[in-house]
Order: C-alpha cells, then structure tokens, then sequence
C-alpha cells in the first residue's frame, strides 16, 4: 500500500494523507487503521494509535496483526493485563505468530512470571530458531539446571543456522551473567573462545561461566594445594589451551579456586625463571597470561619474603641487559614479562630505557603488553596536563577521598560494549522503567551530567547509549579523568567533556542539564545531602537523576561512607522535591518476589512497601540502591 511506502521513507504526513482517503472510500479497511495505528505510534501519541488499532480488530476481527498491535501499545501504557490479553488472543488466531509468542513472554518477564515467559520463548523460537530477541529472552528465564541446558540448544542451534553469528554470540555474552555455571562441553570451550575474540566488546560478563567451565575441565573446584609436580602439569596443559590464556589475559578473575592456582603458578614460574633459557613453549604463554592477569588485577597477590629476594636479583639481571641495548632480546622480553607478573614496568626506575627501544623489535605479544603496562601510564600523565577544572576542591573529606583515587583509579575497566544506538533516549528510559512517561525533551537534544565519572565507564557507556546527547563528566581524581580520557580516545566517543572538580563546586559549571547520573559518589561526602542540593539545582524542569548509593565495597575501602536506608532516601527526596520514579533492577527475580507480596504497587514505586519488602530480604541491595528520580514532587512519607 502506498501508505505503508510513504512511512518507510519517513513521510509520514502524506502517508495520513492517503489512509484518509482510503477511509474516504472504505470505512472498514482493517489494514489501513492499522497503518494509521502505526503512524499515530511513531508520532508517540499512543491513544490515537491504540483507537485505530482496535477499530482494525473490530472490522476485521480474525486479524492476530491488530490483537498483536493493541498488545503492544497496552505495554507502553504499563496495561500488562490487558495487554497479555490481546497476545494471547492474536496466537488463538495466528498460532505461529512468533511476535506475538515473543511480546507475551517478555510481557510475563516483566511482571517476574519466568516459566511462562520461558514457555512463550520457546514457542518463539521453534516457529523461528534464528529469533534472537527471543533467545536473549530465554537467557533471562533460566531458573533451573534445566532450562540453562535448554537455553544452550537454542542458542548452538541459532549460531549454526546463522550467516553471521556476531549478534547471537553478543546477546549470549550479556546471557552469561545471569544464566548461571555450565557444564563442560567441548563445543562451549570453543564457543568462548569466539566470543572473546569479538572485537568492541565488554568481556567481563564472560568470566564467571568461563572460569566454571575451565575448573570443571581440569578438576580444579575445591583444589587448592597442588604439588609440584601437578603444578607443571598443569602449565604444560594451560599453556596449550587457549581459552584459559584468552581469559587470564582479558578479564579479572574474581575465582577463589583459579587465585589460588595462578598464586603457585607465578612463584613457581618465577623461580624456574633462574633457568630461562630452558623455559618451555608453554612455560612462556603462561607467564605472559599471568602478566597480563596481574595487569588487570592491579598486582593484587601477596608476594612472600623468597619472592622479593629473587625479584631484586631479576631487576638486576634485567637492568643489566637493557643497559646499552640497541633493540630487545627474546630473552630480554622473557624476563620484562615474568617481572610484569610482580608489578607494572612503569614502576621500575628503568621504564624509561625500555620505552626508548625500537617498538618493532618486540614480538606483538609484548608490544601489547608494554601498551597496557607503560605507554598507557605515560600517555595518561601527559593527558593530566591539560585537564580542565571546573572550581577548587576545598572540602577536606573530599581531598582524601581524592588522594585515594589519584593514587589508585578506580575502577581500572578494560572493555565495553561498543554498539550502535538503536534506541531513542524516551524508549532507552521506558526499557528500564517501564511504567514511566518519559519527559518531551528527551526527543531532542539532550544534557547530561556525569557527577564523579571516576575512570569513564559509566560516562562513556551513557555517550553511547543516549541519542543526540552532550555529556559533561567530572570527578576529582586527575589520574581517574586520564584513565577516562584515554579509555574515551580509545572507543572514539568524541561528545564527553571531561573536567576536574567537587560535586559541591558543579554550580561553577553554569548550566542546567536534562539527566544527572551520580552513583556511587554522594555517600562518600562528608555531607551528601549538600552534594545532592547543588545537583538538584542543575536539573531543568522534570529533569531526571539517576541515582546510586548504599555500597557495600566502597564502605570498606573508603575514608568517608554514608549509609541509606529507604526511610531516610524518602524524607531526603521530599526535602530536595524530587520524585522516584523506580529502582533500576538488574536482578528481575527481585522485582517478581516484590511483586508477589505487593501486588497493589504496578508501578512498584511505593517506597514504605520497597522498606518492608527489604526488612524481609535484607541482601535486596546487596551492593547498591540505583533508582531513578525527577525533579518537582513530593512523595508519599515513610516513617
């Protein structure tokens, strides 16, 4: 219909033009209110859409199009009811209606339903294997042994199937994080291998099942005291295996049982390293993956009195060698990386000798390590230079907190996520809380402030996914904002300032933003209440914060912490007139079990409820309470 062609070009005023003339003409075309429903729904005025979308199921009532239609803008109304309703009736209609199996299942996800939600999945996917909404949907039902070993199947069956898996295998890497362990299976240890050489991806949420998988390979759960001779076993089989080396070089191990087996490894390996020259193949990709390992875990490992002793007997040796060298040695290297699993090469009084090599020289192994482990330090203090600063740090509580961060960025991330953007800002807001009624300003040009960007993940990540958005960060550690700039360069996000100053100085910034994102920052002020004002007062009208407070790690680390309760976040939001909106839940098993006690909250934003719900389940927010809020109402008190 020509219609339907006007819309795809985007002309959507012709393309209502001429549905009004087919009307003209035929008052019960079913086919042409639904491209009405249509243009109506790209226009955000969802009422007029959802009119025209019923009058489709009144003229043509054996169409499962206009129930599947109703159903989906009953979504965007927060009407969950209703809109399974009509799901439900478009499958009577249409029983290989995969949209429609795939909308009921992550309406029933929505409302903490899993095995329903899993059940619509599934039926999704065996009309159509290479669905991928639907299998990433299923990854987030699994609640049994089970349904994970059913998940996989679906997902082996979709990369087979597929022209290009790329998609597949990112949908299954953000899976990973709440599937929960797998089993070993030789297919799986070579999927993962794939998925870690996915470039522009955050390879974080591929440790957990990785490491479960790699212990279950080699018998490791539980296993702590190896001798010596299961140690050289084991590095001969390590060293051979190239997802264990993938995963030690790329990601933070956080395994109890691998900290242990990389601890006897390092001090095994460094004391074999007395006779180098007979090191084995496998012998040098394992110190190579530990050194990498180390990087990434900022040297966390104790080291013991015999360990230091032959550390400065290593220096030593290495400073000899480097003294005069013209271009670096095979054996040269060997000896860097084996040190780079005790400490970074930047540390050693002697970096500098070791940047003036020719680059070309190392192996490519070690050139990407030398990045990691000096020429990333020194492009960041030169970065520090040209930092810009927004007002002056006074606040003595603030100035130690800064003192920790310069001297420790925290926190050090190596990847993200570098997708396009597929969502607009009100629709990006809607999937995290869906009840909400997005602000009009979203759909322009936004502001955003990012108040304590620490090391730029969160900034970078929210240039990312915010469309048409300028983003200021601050924060006021100078080597946290050199780590970011660096991390921004290298992902190419060109729409982040990046400035050096307090929360309570931010007025100095003299403008109003339309988001302020601040997590993990306000508890650690002497007074965040006062913080909270100042940013407050940079909101325009409706503005929206999002929130983060209440960590459980920063309360051990930290000089100052600040702890919340829902009680006092309540009586602290009235006092700066700003209403919640919703918690931001990664965990939907919460927002089900929440659910089932309170029924009556549907937009489960009742904050004396969520207070008696977290007496019952104290660990609810174990880490931290994320929420979003707007600015210019008040809230019902909790006592």
């Amino acid at each position: 219909m020509l219609s339907s062609i006007y819309g795809k070009l985007g002309r959507i005023d012709d393309a209502e033009i001429f549905c009004r003339r087919v009307l003209a003409l035929q008052h019960d075309h079913g086919d042409t209110y639904i491209n009405l429903g249509h243009i109506y729904s790209r226009r955000g005025n969802y009422e007029e859409a959802l009119s025209n979308y019923k009058m489709a199921a009144r003229y043509t009532p054996d169409s499962a199009t206009a129930h599947f239609y109703i159903g989906n803008i009953l979504n965007v109304q927060g009407q969950q009811e209703a809109a399974i309703e009509n799901y439900q009736q478009a499958i009577r209609l249409s029983p290989t209606h995969a949209d429609a199996h795939n909308n009921l299942g992550t309406t029933y996800l929505r409302r903490g339903n899993f095995n329903e939600a899993f059940s619509c999945y599934e039926k999704a996917l065996d009309i159509n294997p290479l669905y991928l909404t639907a299998l990433n949907g299923l990854a987030q039902t699994c609640q049994s042994a089970t349904q994970r070993e059913k998940y996989l199947e679906y997902y082996r069956l979709a990369i087979a199937r597929s022209p290009d898996p790329t998609e597949a295998r990112s949908g299954f890497i953000k899976a990973l994080r709440t599937i929960g362990p797998v089993k070993y299976v030789p297919w799986l240890d070579e999927e993962l291998q794939k998925c870690f050489l996915i470039p522009d991806i955050e390879y974080k949420p591929l440790a957990f099942a990785t490491a479960h998988l790699l212990k279950g390979k080699y018998g490791l759960e539980g296993k702590s005291n190896l001798s010596q001779k299961e140690t050289q076993a084991l590095t001969e089989q390590i060293g051979s295996d190239e997802l264990f080396i993938m995963y030690m070089e790329k990601v933070i191990n956080t395994d109890a049982d691998l900290e242990s087996l990389f601890i006897t490894l390092r001090r095994t390996l460094l004391f074999k390293s007395n006779q180098i020259r007979t090191l084995s193949q496998q012998d040098a990709r394992v110190i190579a993956a530990l050194a990498f390992q180390c990087f990434n875990n900022e040297h966390i490992f104790v080291v013991d009195a015999e360990e230091e002793i032959r550390l400065a007997d290593l220096k030593n040796a290495i400073q000899q060698q480097i003294s005069g060298a013209s271009i670096p040695s095979e054996y040269l290297e060997y000896m860097l990386f084996i040190l780079g699993m005790y400490e970074d090469l930047h540390s050693v009084a002697w970096s500098g000798l070791i940047a003036s090599l020719p680059i070309r020289a190392w192996s490519k192994q070690f050139r990407s390590y030398l990045e990691l482990s000096l020429f990333n330090y020194l492009e960041e203090q030169q970065i520090k230079e040209d930092i810009e600063t927004v007002g002056t740090i006074k606040d003595q509580t603030t100035q130690l907190v800064q003192s920790q961060y310069e001297l420790n960025p925290y926190p050090r991330w190596l990847s993200i996520s570098k997708k396009k953007k597929e969502k607009d800002n009100a629709k990006l807001l809607k999937s995290i809380i869906p009840h909400f009624n997005p602000p009009q300003f979203l759909k322009g040009p936004i502001s955003v402030l990012i108040a304590g960007c620490g090391t730029g993940q969160q900034a970078i990540r929210a240039a990312l996914a915010y469309r048409n958005a300028e983003i200021t960060a601050i924060d006021i550690s100078s080597s946290s904002l050199a780590y970011a700039i660096r991390m921004a360069h290298k992902y190419a996000v060109k729409n982040i300032k990046f400035m050096q100053g307090d929360i309570l100085e931010s007025a100095e910034l003299k403008r109003r933003f339309h988001i302020i994102e601040c997590g993990g920052v306000l508890h650690h002020m002497k007074d965040p209440l006062a913080g909270w004002k100042v940013l407050t007062g940079l909101l325009v009208k409706d503005g929206l914060m999002r929130i983060g407070l209440y960590s459980e790690l920063a309360r051990k680390l930290h000089y100052q912490e600040h702890r919340y309760t829902l009680p006092q976040l309540a009586r602290t939001l009235n006092e700066l007139n700003l209403e919640f909106i919703g918690f931001e839940l990664k965990d939907i098993g919460i927002a089900r079990l929440y659910r089932e006690y309170f029924p009556e909250d549907k937009d489960m934003r009742d904050l004396a409820l969520w207070d008696r719900f977290e007496n019952l389940y104290p660990t609810s927010f174990m880490d931290m309470y994320n929420f979003w809020c707007k600015n210019g109402q008040k809230n019902r008190p909790v006592r």
